[in-house]
């Protein structure tokens, strides 16, 4: 517990000194979590050693719930900050944030997806009035919660079926179970694959260059508590040489323009040949 309480403070501090060095473009959503994460285990450290009775069951409630909210915020410190550091795992965070960044469009239109069949499914479950088996299986308590809840489910392979064939709109309800599965678990999984591989081929051919950035990035973040060499205080930059990326009728043309020099040369050295 002390060890957690000192690491969360020299943390918080960290966070603290960049916010101030930095202004408003330090205030991101990870980065306010962060924040947030650290006070509260602060909290939470304060009230275990001061072994006090006063609070109420609710504020109790409450302590709990932003323990298990700080616990997780400090794993995702760890898997998305700090294994940056070690070479054989740099290049994975990079990897993990990437694809999360390739597929946030496509994300955005599976989401549409499942909305357009949760929308569905409120409908008939509105104007049905049938007795049995509810269509849906009520998990928040929301009937529209509770169908997009349904159709990510139905996405990953969870089928609730049990009271289609006992509603009056049972045709209808398959149609849209069959539509579902095929978009969902067959067109959709496949082209999220296909993207994350295309990611995966991109981080994975400049792995080093990759880890190099995100570790430089952990280094920046500290750089208040690290004395600098003097041929390093004047710094300010850091180039990072990569291969020229040309399109492919740059290559084409290049290509050609190489194949014109080869038969020039060959046609020269034939001829001084003959000559000779």
């Amino acid at each position: 517990m002390v060890g957690a309480l000192i690491f969360t403070l020299f943390d918080l501090s960290n966070e603290v000194i960049q916010l101030v060095k930095q202004g408003y473009n330090y205030l991101t959503l990870l980065n306010g979590l962060q924040m947030l994460a650290h006070i509260v285990l602060v909290m939470i450290v304060y009230h275990d050693f001061s072994h006090t009775d006063d609070y109420s069951a609710d504020l109790k409630d409450k302590l709990i719930v932003f323990a298990s909210f700080s616990s997780f915020m400090m794993t995702v410190q760890l898997i998305f900050y700090w294994l940056a550091l070690i070479d054989k795992t740099s290049h994975f965070v990079k990897m993990v944030t990437e694809s999360m960044h390739d597929v946030k469009w496509f994300l955005l239109m599976v989401f549409l997806c499942i909305l357009s069949f949760a929308n569905a499914i409120v409908i008939l479950t509105k104007l049905s009035s049938d007795e049995g088996d509810p269509i849906i299986d009520k998990k928040f308590g929301i009937v529209y919660v509770d169908s997009v809840l349904s159709g990510y489910l139905l996405g990953l392979g969870e089928f609730e079926t049990d009271g289609y064939n006992d509603n009056k709109f049972h045709d209808f309800l398959w149609v849209y179970f069959l539509l579902a599965t095929f978009l969902t678990q067959i067109i959709f999984v496949n082209t999220l694959i296909a993207i994350l591989g295309s990611t995966y081929e991109r981080i994975i051919e400049n792995k080093h260059t990759y880890a190099l950035i995100e570790q430089v990035k952990i280094y920046n973040d500290f750089m208040h508590f690290i004395e600098p060499m003097e041929k390093l205080k004047k710094a300010k930059f850091m180039y990072v040489i990569k291969p020229q990326e040309m399109e492919a009728n740059q290559v084409e043309s290049s290509i050609k323009q190489v194949s014109q020099k080869i038969e020039s040369s060959s046609s020269e050295n034939h001829a001084s040949f003959e000559s000779s």
